[in-house]
């Protein structure tokens, strides 16, 4: 588990792409490889990764197909900043929300403004898979960083929603060097995720029930 509060800014210094998957290795910026060991997961722009190696200065990961089908990894090269965090212990102040790194799918920025001394940032994702997630004032983790939404718009297939970002956060994130049109990683609170399961659950136990006593 994290709590989408990012530690530092890495960046990708090797990539290698097969039919089994992908594999790169980064530098942590501030964190300290020495700090991790084999087999610890790690969040790399809010996706759960597993160290597969360490060296001196970086680290690597391997990404499955699936992963690559639900994030943008497939479109990361040499030289792509990337958010780090290390895994939350049970010591550890919870400063956003609980955050699993299983990411759900992506969202595009539509639009960035300036808000006082902050940015306002709108997203736009599928009303069907993600959308129905999106609540006023709850939370949403966009690349591994845990946000607050503002308000939520649905329009027809997709919904949009928006996320107030103060400048510190802006300077030790990636959403400092986000761009209009360009994708970010989406994980839907938690809680959401099983409310809606619930709910489907229910209803199709529920539906099933009347079609036999019809």
């Amino acid at each position: 588990m994290f709590t989408g509060i990012v530690e530092s800014v890495g960046s990708i210094v090797r990539v290698n792409r097969s039919d089994a998957g992908m594999e790169f290795s980064l530098v942590l910026g501030p964190v300290e490889p020495a700090s991790l060991k084999l087999g610890d997961s790690i969040s790399i722009s809010g996706v759960c990764l597993t160290v597969t190696g360490i060296q001196e200065q970086s680290v690597d990961v391997q990404v499955s197909n699936e992963t690559i089908a639900r994030t943008n990894f497939g479109q990361y090269s040499v030289g792509t900043q990337v958010n780090i965090e290390r895994p939350l212990t049970l010591n550890s102040p919870l400063g956003g929300h609980l955050v699993s790194g299983h990411i759900d799918g992506t969202a595009k920025c539509v639009s960035i403004t300036p808000d006082g001394d902050s940015h306002r940032i709108v997203f736009e994702v599928s009303g069907e898979a993600l959308g129905k997630f999106m609540v006023q004032k709850g939370s949403v983790t966009i690349d591994g960083i845990s946000m607050t939404v503002n308000s939520v718009v649905d329009r027809e297939s997709l919904t949009q929603f928006d996320v107030n970002v103060i400048p510190h956060t802006l300077s030790v994130t990636t959403l400092g060097s986000l761009r209009v049109n360009e994708s970010v990683h989406i994980e839907v609170d938690n809680v959401a995720r099983y409310v809606n399961r619930l709910m489907e659950y229910y209803g199709l136990e529920r539906a099933l029930c009347d079609k036999e006593n019809q």
